[in-house]
């Protein structure tokens, strides 16, 4: 592996009966909990159940969360809010 590359020894939980919960297991096996605000919460778990398990449309997931927004500022927040959690990973165009 070359500079270029890292290994990412890490576990994400989510926990959806109870009280919902994401957590990180590190290499160390020490879990790390995230707080998510509630709207973050919800997109990470759309994403995370979401069928088929691969990307998903952004257009889909604008309607799903921001119905009522236009398509400029239903981009918006959702550009705001994947920001902390990077969950840009899990939206295509």
């Amino acid at each position: 592996m070359d500079g270029s590359q890292r290994q990412f020894e890490h576990v994400v939980e989510l926990r959806t009966l109870g009280a919902t919960e994401v957590r990180v297991v590190a290499g160390d096996g020490n879990p790390r909990s995230l707080l998510l605000q509630p709207k973050r919460l919800a997109l990470f778990s759309y994403l995370v159940l979401a069928r088929p398990r691969s990307l998903q449309r952004r257009d889909s997931v604008l309607v799903v969360f921001w119905p009522e927004e236009s398509e400029h500022r239903a981009r918006s927040a959702l550009n705001q809010t994947q920001g902390g959690e990077r969950l840009a990973a899990c939206v295509r165009d």
